[in-house]
Protein backbone atom coordinates (compact mmCIF):
# COMPACT_ATOMS: atom_id res chain seq x y z
CA UNK A 1 0.00 0.00 0.00
CA UNK A 2 1.10 3.45 -0.86
CA UNK A 3 -0.32 4.91 2.44
CA UNK A 4 0.76 4.36 5.74
CA UNK A 5 -1.92 4.22 8.30
CA UNK A 6 -1.68 7.76 8.88
CA UNK A 7 -2.72 8.68 5.73
CA UNK A 8 0.80 9.52 4.43
CA UNK A 9 2.67 8.07 1.06
CA UNK A 10 5.48 5.91 1.76
CA UNK A 11 8.36 5.33 -1.33
CA UNK A 12 9.18 1.76 -1.47
CA UNK A 13 12.97 2.17 -1.76
CA UNK A 14 15.31 4.90 -1.14
CA UNK A 15 17.51 5.39 -4.40
CA UNK A 16 20.37 7.27 -2.71
CA UNK A 17 20.53 4.35 0.24
CA UNK A 18 20.73 1.48 -2.85
CA UNK A 19 23.45 3.45 -4.44
CA UNK A 20 25.84 3.43 -1.62
CA UNK A 21 24.55 -0.42 -0.39
CA UNK A 22 25.54 -1.11 -3.50
CA UNK A 23 22.05 -2.24 -4.31
CA UNK A 24 21.40 -2.29 -7.87
CA UNK A 25 18.52 -0.39 -9.82
CA UNK A 26 16.89 -2.79 -11.85
CA UNK A 27 13.22 -2.83 -13.17
CA UNK A 28 11.30 -4.80 -10.65
CA UNK A 29 12.00 -2.71 -8.24
CA UNK A 30 11.53 0.52 -10.60
CA UNK A 31 8.11 -0.97 -11.50
CA UNK A 32 6.77 -1.30 -7.84
CA UNK A 33 8.02 2.18 -7.09
CA UNK A 34 5.88 3.45 -10.20
CA UNK A 35 3.41 1.61 -9.59
CA UNK A 36 2.87 2.63 -5.41
CA UNK A 37 2.69 6.13 -6.77
CA UNK A 38 0.12 5.68 -9.56
CA UNK A 39 -1.98 3.50 -7.02
CA UNK A 40 -1.95 6.83 -4.58
CA UNK A 41 -2.53 9.19 -6.93
CA UNK A 42 -5.75 6.58 -8.10
CA UNK A 43 -6.96 6.43 -4.55
CA UNK A 44 -7.06 10.08 -4.05
CA UNK A 45 -9.13 11.09 -7.54
CA UNK A 46 -11.46 7.79 -6.70
CA UNK A 47 -11.72 9.37 -3.14
CA UNK A 48 -10.67 6.24 -1.45
CA UNK A 49 -7.65 7.79 0.20
CA UNK A 50 -9.29 11.15 2.09
CA UNK A 51 -7.06 14.05 2.85
CA UNK A 52 -5.14 14.46 5.89
CA UNK A 53 -5.01 18.03 5.58
CA UNK A 54 -6.67 21.17 4.01
CA UNK A 55 -7.53 21.76 0.64
CA UNK A 56 -6.40 24.47 -0.81
CA UNK A 57 -7.47 25.82 -4.62
CA UNK A 58 -7.32 29.48 -6.47
CA UNK A 59 -9.59 31.68 -4.88
CA UNK A 60 -11.16 31.95 -8.36
CA UNK A 61 -14.38 34.22 -9.42
CA UNK A 62 -18.31 33.93 -10.05
CA UNK A 63 -16.90 33.55 -13.52
CA UNK A 64 -14.63 31.27 -13.06
CA UNK A 65 -15.07 29.75 -9.23
CA UNK A 66 -12.36 28.00 -7.55
CA UNK A 67 -14.31 24.97 -6.90
CA UNK A 68 -15.97 24.05 -10.34
CA UNK A 69 -17.72 21.31 -12.55
CA UNK A 70 -16.15 19.69 -15.65
CA UNK A 71 -19.23 19.94 -17.43
CA UNK A 72 -20.48 23.29 -16.03
CA UNK A 73 -17.05 25.29 -15.23
CA UNK A 74 -18.58 28.57 -14.31
CA UNK A 75 -20.71 27.16 -11.23
CA UNK A 76 -19.53 26.43 -8.36
CA UNK A 77 -17.97 27.89 -4.77
CA UNK A 78 -15.21 30.48 -4.89
CA UNK A 79 -13.52 33.54 -2.53
CA UNK A 80 -16.13 36.48 -2.89
CA UNK A 81 -13.76 38.57 -0.10
CA UNK A 82 -11.96 38.52 2.80
CA UNK A 83 -14.04 35.61 5.38
CA UNK A 84 -16.71 35.29 2.36
CA UNK A 85 -17.51 32.44 0.88
CA UNK A 86 -19.42 32.90 -2.58
CA UNK A 87 -21.40 30.90 -4.78
CA UNK A 88 -21.65 31.19 -8.41
CA UNK A 89 -24.29 29.85 -11.23
CA UNK A 90 -23.70 30.80 -14.98
CA UNK A 91 -21.65 32.92 -14.25
CA UNK A 92 -23.08 34.85 -11.84
CA UNK A 93 -23.08 35.65 -7.94
CA UNK A 94 -25.78 34.54 -6.70
CA UNK A 95 -25.04 34.64 -2.82
CA UNK A 96 -22.33 34.27 0.14
CA UNK A 97 -21.74 33.23 3.22
CA UNK A 98 -19.64 35.57 5.67
CA UNK A 99 -19.51 37.09 8.94
CA UNK A 100 -22.79 38.54 8.51
CA UNK A 101 -25.10 35.52 7.67
CA UNK A 102 -26.28 34.25 4.53
CA UNK A 103 -26.92 36.72 1.75
CA UNK A 104 -28.45 36.35 -1.58
CA UNK A 105 -27.39 38.12 -4.84
CA UNK A 106 -30.84 40.10 -5.59
CA UNK A 107 -34.09 40.67 -3.93
CA UNK A 108 -36.27 39.44 -6.72
CA UNK A 109 -39.53 39.74 -7.64
CA UNK A 110 -42.74 38.28 -8.02
CA UNK A 111 -41.88 36.10 -10.78
CA UNK A 112 -38.25 35.48 -9.80
CA UNK A 113 -38.25 35.48 -5.76
CA UNK A 114 -34.74 35.56 -3.98
CA UNK A 115 -35.79 32.52 -2.20
CA UNK A 116 -37.38 30.21 -4.41
CA UNK A 117 -39.67 26.66 -3.41
CA UNK A 118 -41.14 23.95 -5.87
CA UNK A 119 -41.37 26.25 -8.37
CA UNK A 120 -39.46 29.40 -9.87
CA UNK A 121 -42.26 31.59 -9.09
CA UNK A 122 -43.00 30.24 -5.54
CA UNK A 123 -40.87 32.03 -2.64
CA UNK A 124 -39.79 35.47 -0.86
CA UNK A 125 -38.59 38.18 -2.75
CA UNK A 126 -37.15 41.97 -1.03
CA UNK A 127 -39.36 45.23 -2.00
CA UNK A 128 -36.09 47.92 -1.64
CA UNK A 129 -37.60 50.32 1.19
CA UNK A 130 -40.71 48.01 1.60
CA UNK A 131 -39.79 44.80 3.30
CA UNK A 132 -40.59 41.30 2.33
CA UNK A 133 -42.83 40.06 0.19
CA UNK A 134 -44.74 36.41 -0.36
CA UNK A 135 -45.39 35.30 -3.79
CA UNK A 136 -47.24 32.12 -5.42
CA UNK A 137 -47.59 31.10 -9.15
CA UNK A 138 -46.26 34.75 -9.38
CA UNK A 139 -48.65 36.69 -7.56
CA UNK A 140 -47.85 38.52 -4.62
CA UNK A 141 -50.20 37.10 -1.32
CA UNK A 142 -48.36 38.61 1.60
CA UNK A 143 -46.58 41.47 2.44
CA UNK A 144 -45.11 42.93 5.81
CA UNK A 145 -44.63 46.56 6.34
CA UNK A 146 -44.42 48.75 9.13
CA UNK A 147 -46.99 51.87 10.07
CA UNK A 148 -49.95 51.78 11.37
CA UNK A 149 -51.79 51.20 8.00
CA UNK A 150 -52.31 48.87 6.20
CA UNK A 151 -51.29 50.06 2.38
CA UNK A 152 -52.55 47.09 0.42
CA UNK A 153 -55.18 44.67 0.81
CA UNK A 154 -52.54 41.41 0.98
CA UNK A 155 -50.81 43.10 3.93
CA UNK A 156 -49.94 41.45 6.81
CA UNK A 157 -51.19 42.80 10.46
CA UNK A 158 -48.49 43.14 12.62
CA UNK A 159 -48.52 44.25 16.79
CA UNK A 160 -48.28 48.38 16.39
CA UNK A 161 -49.60 51.28 18.96
CA UNK A 162 -53.37 50.90 18.61
CA UNK A 163 -53.84 48.36 15.86
CA UNK A 164 -55.24 50.91 13.89
CA UNK A 165 -54.47 49.31 10.78
CA UNK A 166 -56.95 47.07 11.21
CA UNK A 167 -59.79 47.83 13.64
CA UNK A 168 -60.04 50.30 16.49
CA UNK A 169 -59.74 48.47 19.51
CA UNK A 170 -58.15 50.35 22.45
CA UNK A 171 -57.95 48.08 24.66
CA UNK A 172 -59.31 44.46 25.69
CA UNK A 173 -61.04 46.12 29.13
CA UNK A 174 -63.27 48.24 26.68
CA UNK A 175 -64.33 45.10 24.22
CA UNK A 176 -64.38 44.65 20.23
CA UNK A 177 -65.51 48.19 19.03
CA UNK A 178 -66.68 47.92 14.93
CA UNK A 179 -65.17 51.62 13.71
CA UNK A 180 -68.48 52.44 11.88
CA UNK A 181 -72.14 51.48 12.60
CA UNK A 182 -72.72 50.92 8.78
CA UNK A 183 -76.42 51.36 7.26
CA UNK A 184 -79.02 48.96 6.09
CA UNK A 185 -77.49 48.89 2.46
CA UNK A 186 -73.91 48.42 3.95
CA UNK A 187 -74.25 46.76 7.66
CA UNK A 188 -71.54 46.89 10.06
CA UNK A 189 -71.29 43.14 10.69
CA UNK A 190 -72.28 41.43 7.54
CA UNK A 191 -73.66 37.64 6.35
CA UNK A 192 -72.82 36.09 3.04
CA UNK A 193 -73.52 39.35 1.11
CA UNK A 194 -72.66 43.17 1.52
CA UNK A 195 -75.97 43.69 2.12
CA UNK A 196 -77.68 41.42 4.93
CA UNK A 197 -76.45 42.01 8.25
CA UNK A 198 -76.20 44.13 11.54
CA UNK A 199 -76.32 47.91 11.60
CA UNK A 200 -76.55 50.78 14.37
CA UNK A 201 -78.44 53.70 14.08
CA UNK A 202 -77.01 56.57 16.44
CA UNK A 203 -78.66 57.66 19.60
CA UNK A 204 -81.79 54.72 18.87
CA UNK A 205 -79.82 50.70 19.04
CA UNK A 206 -79.01 47.97 15.99
CA UNK A 207 -80.98 47.50 13.45
CA UNK A 208 -81.10 44.07 10.82
CA UNK A 209 -80.74 44.24 7.35
CA UNK A 210 -81.92 41.95 5.00
CA UNK A 211 -80.85 42.38 0.74
CA UNK A 212 -80.41 46.28 1.64
CA UNK A 213 -83.91 46.81 3.60
CA UNK A 214 -84.21 47.13 7.20
CA UNK A 215 -86.15 44.15 8.69
CA UNK A 216 -85.85 44.73 11.98
CA UNK A 217 -85.14 47.04 14.71
CA UNK A 218 -84.41 47.30 18.50
CA UNK A 219 -85.98 50.59 20.37
CA UNK A 220 -86.11 51.19 24.43
CA UNK A 221 -89.19 52.44 25.92
CA UNK A 222 -92.91 50.84 25.90
CA UNK A 223 -94.46 51.92 22.81
CA UNK A 224 -93.03 50.41 19.29
CA UNK A 225 -91.91 52.88 16.85
CA UNK A 226 -92.53 50.98 13.52
CA UNK A 227 -93.96 47.95 12.12
CA UNK A 228 -90.44 46.62 12.03
CA UNK A 229 -89.47 46.98 15.71
CA UNK A 230 -88.95 43.84 17.75
CA UNK A 231 -90.95 43.24 21.04
CA UNK A 232 -89.33 43.08 24.24
CA UNK A 233 -90.27 42.74 28.03
CA UNK A 234 -90.79 45.97 29.31
CA UNK A 235 -93.51 47.44 32.66
CA UNK A 236 -97.10 47.20 31.59
CA UNK A 237 -96.28 45.15 28.10
CA UNK A 238 -98.08 48.09 26.95
CA UNK A 239 -96.51 47.99 23.19
CA UNK A 240 -98.06 44.63 22.53
CA UNK A 241 -101.54 44.24 24.90
CA UNK A 242 -102.83 47.49 24.07
CA UNK A 243 -105.88 46.99 21.92
CA UNK A 244 -108.05 49.95 20.85
CA UNK A 245 -110.42 48.95 18.06
CA UNK A 246 -111.84 45.25 19.29
CA UNK A 247 -114.79 45.28 21.49
CA UNK A 248 -114.08 42.00 22.55
CA UNK A 249 -111.01 40.80 23.62
CA UNK A 250 -109.52 37.79 22.10
CA UNK A 251 -111.47 34.14 23.57
CA UNK A 252 -109.22 31.29 24.97
CA UNK A 253 -112.93 28.96 23.59
CA UNK A 254 -114.78 28.68 21.19
CA UNK A 255 -118.60 30.25 21.54
CA UNK A 256 -120.34 32.98 23.15
CA UNK A 257 -118.36 34.99 25.57
CA UNK A 258 -120.91 34.32 28.78
CA UNK A 259 -120.03 30.47 27.61
CA UNK A 260 -118.71 28.94 30.87
CA UNK A 261 -114.57 28.80 30.52
CA UNK A 262 -114.61 31.46 27.96
CA UNK A 263 -111.71 34.07 28.72
CA UNK A 264 -112.34 37.97 27.65
CA UNK A 265 -111.23 41.20 28.29
CA UNK A 266 -113.74 43.24 30.68
CA UNK A 267 -114.16 46.29 32.19
CA UNK A 268 -115.17 46.99 36.25
CA UNK A 269 -116.72 49.92 36.96
CA UNK A 270 -115.66 50.09 40.59
CA UNK A 271 -113.69 47.97 42.93
CA UNK A 272 -110.39 45.70 43.51
CA UNK A 273 -109.50 42.69 42.58
CA UNK A 274 -106.50 40.65 42.76
CA UNK A 275 -105.97 36.95 40.30
CA UNK A 276 -108.17 34.41 41.20
CA UNK A 277 -110.34 36.54 42.98
CA UNK A 278 -114.44 36.21 41.78
CA UNK A 279 -116.54 38.89 40.65
CA UNK A 280 -119.95 38.49 39.38
CA UNK A 281 -120.45 39.16 35.93
CA UNK A 282 -122.72 41.84 36.69
CA UNK A 283 -119.93 43.59 37.70
CA UNK A 284 -118.56 43.48 34.77
CA UNK A 285 -118.87 44.54 30.78
CA UNK A 286 -116.96 43.33 27.83
CA UNK A 287 -114.27 45.75 26.55
CA UNK A 288 -111.63 46.69 24.30
CA UNK A 289 -108.21 47.45 25.92
CA UNK A 290 -108.32 50.89 26.74
CA UNK A 291 -112.11 50.56 28.03
CA UNK A 292 -113.52 52.93 24.98
CA UNK A 293 -115.59 50.63 24.04
CA UNK A 294 -117.55 48.45 26.02
CA UNK A 295 -120.24 45.51 25.64
CA UNK A 296 -123.01 44.03 27.54
CA UNK A 297 -122.49 42.57 30.93
CA UNK A 298 -121.24 39.43 31.97
CA UNK A 299 -123.40 36.55 33.47
CA UNK A 300 -122.38 34.00 36.05
CA UNK A 301 -119.81 34.12 38.20
CA UNK A 302 -115.93 35.14 36.69
CA UNK A 303 -112.92 34.75 38.22
CA UNK A 304 -109.79 37.57 37.68
CA UNK A 305 -106.66 36.68 36.06
CA UNK A 306 -104.90 39.81 36.50
CA UNK A 307 -104.97 42.82 39.18
CA UNK A 308 -107.18 45.72 38.44
CA UNK A 309 -106.61 48.70 41.39
CA UNK A 310 -109.37 50.58 42.94
CA UNK A 311 -108.46 53.81 41.23
CA UNK A 312 -108.10 55.10 37.39
CA UNK A 313 -110.29 54.79 34.32
CA UNK A 314 -110.17 53.71 30.70
CA UNK A 315 -107.86 50.79 30.19
CA UNK A 316 -106.89 50.56 34.14
CA UNK A 317 -110.07 49.27 34.63
CA UNK A 318 -109.65 46.56 31.54
CA UNK A 319 -108.26 43.22 32.67
CA UNK A 320 -108.75 39.50 31.98
CA UNK A 321 -111.49 37.21 33.73
CA UNK A 322 -112.78 33.35 33.06
CA UNK A 323 -116.65 32.67 33.48
CA UNK A 324 -116.37 29.96 36.15
CA UNK A 325 -120.39 29.47 36.71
Amino acid sequence: MPFNPSGVFVRLYNWVSDRDNDIPIDSARMDAEMNGMADALTAIVAQTQPFTGPMVVAPGTFVTPGVAFSNDTNTGIYRDAADSLGFAGGGVKQGAINTNGLQLRANGNEANPAIQFDSANNGIFWVLGGGPRFTAAGVTIGRIEGGSDLPSTVSLVTRVAGDARYVSYPSLENGFEIPTGGSFSTPAIQFGNINNGIYWELGSGPRFAAGGGTIARLDGGTSLATAEAIVTRQSGDARYCLDTTLAVRTRMAEGSPNQLGVACQMRMATGTVAPNDTVAGSALVFSNGDGSVTGSAGSGTWRALCIIGSGGAGAARVGSFMRIT
